[in-house]
């Protein structure tokens, strides 16, 4: 037997709970066998040591690779981490105008959620069609070295302006990493 329950960090669904993330179902009978799990024999198959298949062959092939994916996993991780929690930034506007605001980055991993002047607007990020670094050449935002910009499928742009290079290059890198994940 299954039971379904909401999950914790998202409204439920269901004609009472009204939400619109899925249900987290959780098996409640523990001796439920390997070929009684839909998809089990689909999934990857993890190594000894907790890696999959593929992970032990890229490690054999290009010992370089294999490590520049455990570098991105890591750096993966963290952001998350952080933008679930939130964080300032300063926000580009028009004729050189800057506010200040806090973005986060929701639970289920599927928006950034950007508070400012009193207003909260989502951003979906299978609605990024680009995540640019620097310059755009001109525009109605004066942009920099410093800045990123998130191009929206409806043709909006969304700037940001970073204290440093290298903190501007983690924030596009992650926030294409998971736009790219979710177009797949």
């Amino acid at each position: 037997p299954r039971s379904v329950i909401a999950c914790c960090c998202s409204p439920g669904k269901g004609p009472d709970l009204g939400g619109k993330y899925g249900d987290l179902v959780v098996l409640t009978d523990w001796d439920t066998t390997e070929r009684d799990c839909p998809g089990f024999n689909d999934a990857p198959r993890l190594a000894d040591d907790g890696e999959t298949r593929a992970q032990a062959q890229i490690r054999d092939e290009d010992p370089l690779a294999a490590e520049e994916v455990v570098h991105l996993r890591e750096q993966m991780k963290h952001f998350v981490q952080e933008m679930v929690v939130g964080r300032d930034v300063c926000i580009l506007l028009e004729d050189k105008e800057k506010e200040i605001g806090w973005l986060k980055l929701t639970p289920n991993l599927m928006a950034l959620r950007l508070e400012v002047a009193g207003a909260t607007h989502e951003i979906l990020l299978r609605n990024i069609r680009d995540v640019h670094a620097g310059k755009l050449g001109d525009g109605p935002v004066q942009l920099d070295d410093f800045c990123t910009t998130l191009m929206l499928k409806g043709g909006q742009c969304l700037s940001f302006r970073f204290s440093s290079l290298a903190e501007r290059n983690h924030f596009t890198k992650c926030v294409k990493v998971l736009a790219l994940a979710l177009e797949q």
